[in-house]
């Protein structure tokens, strides 16, 4: 393949693994930031994904095998090119007497343009997606390329026995003057997408209530509670090594128990009994639940147990129980889980199953901050002279 154009191609590849892998995060930020999911700031986070990845496979790759070997044949690898404008004086020399069009097509002129071009998305995100002014776009360009030339003239910071690509001064000029034309035209080239700042400014505005803000709440809980539960299995490890015990290769049924009941009992049951009892997913997302009858303690333990409470001992009993009734243990919860998440598509106003069976509806957690803002508007407009 065109060694112009496979660095291309894992680029969007790979930067849209990367993009996958982000996403979460990216609406998490998103939904804190702007109260709400911005697509048209999703697709640039996308294309934003694919540059980066598309930046490190044009400047670091092909990698040769890391061996001695290949250092000894090619006299111990490239070095560093400090000399200013030397790239462009062999360029000059390379083309000495040939025409224009084949000047502007000589490889060594193209490598040049190519690394002002490679720079020209960076200013351009720089500026528009991170509203930073052109000096700080710049100034970002300039310390990017320095880090990718410190790599290439380093060897990968020593990971490869020589340097296989040279650290040019030359490519540090270029790369910031690509930083600083993408700042200067970035508004022009993103001028579809909306500005952070003033996303910002409506972020609490209420939102109607969606099937995908009640899955990425969902979604969330599940993901925090997974987390609490590898994290608490790791203390737990860390503990009966720190106690001078060794632990067994299989992790004992306590073990488990602790892994499962701490992270649900953390993340699940105690929000459920603060404020409104909003889990920590839907907290995340501006949801809350308003209680059709009084917000009982049993309510609220209720609704925290209907679906991810329920989940977790299944899961639990799938882990460490009878081996007989491990696999229906697992098909269960799972099943509990895909209940919940077909129970927001037909309840009224998306409640889910553990709102209709604690008698809670789900609305936007800021409806009540909307309504308390416009009366203090309403008053202050009243009493002005």
């Amino acid at each position: 393949m065109d060694p112009w154009a496979w660095p291309a191609y894992i680029g969007v590849v790979w930067g849209l693994v990367l993009f996958v892998l982000a996403l979460v995060p990216i609406l998490v930020i998103q939904y804190r930031l702007y109260g709400d999911m911005n697509g048209r700031r999703l697709a640039g986070a996308c294309g934003l994904s694919i540059y980066v990845v598309a930046l490190a496979a044009y400047t670091l790759l092909p990698a040769p095998n890391r061996s001695q070997a290949w250092c000894d044949a090619h006299g111990g690898g490239h070095g560093w090119q400090v000399v200013p404008f030397s790239t462009f004086a062999d360029a000059f020399d390379a083309t000495r007497g040939l025409g224009v069009r084949a000047t502007l097509l000589d490889r060594h002129w193209l490598e040049i343009v190519f690394n002002v071009a490679l720079f020209v998305p960076l200013g351009i995100w720089c500026r528009r997606f991170f509203e930073r002014s052109v000096a700080a776009a710049t100034g970002i360009g300039l310390a990017v390329s320095l880090l990718i030339e410190t790599t290439q003239g380093t060897a990968n910071w020593g990971l490869w026995p020589c340097p296989y690509r040279y650290a040019s001064v030359d490519d540090l000029m270029t790369n910031t003057l690509g930083s600083f034309l993408g700042a200067t035209v970035g508004w022009v080239f993103l001028s579809w997408m909306p500005q952070s700042s003033r996303l910002e400014r409506a972020r609490l505005t209420p939102r109607p209530v969606t099937v995908f803000r009640r899955w990425m709440g969902m979604v969330l809980d599940a993901g925090i509670v997974a987390t609490g539960g590898l994290a608490t299995a790791m203390a737990v490890r860390i503990f009966v090594i720190a106690t001078g015990h060794r632990p067994p290769a299989t992790p004992l049924p306590a073990e488990a128990v602790i892994a499962y009941a701490v992270p649900l009992a953390l993340f699940v049951y105690v929000p459920a009994l603060i404020g409104e009892g909003a889990s920590v997913g839907q907290r995340l997302v501006w949801l809350a639940p308003r209680w059709r009858v009084a917000a009982t303690v049993r309510r609220r333990l209720l609704r925290a147990t209907v679906s991810p409470g329920v989940a977790v001992a299944l899961a639990l009993v799938g882990a460490i129980g009878p081996y007989r009734l491990r696999t229906l243990a697992s098909l269960s919860a799972w099943a509990i889980v895909l209940v919940s998440l077909l129970a927001t598509l037909v309840t009224e106003g998306h409640r889910g199953l553990s709102g209709v069976i604690a008698g809670a509806d789900i609305v936007d957690s800021r409806v009540g901050t909307a309504e308390e803002s416009t009366t203090t508007d309403e008053s202050s407009a009243a009493v002005s002279p």
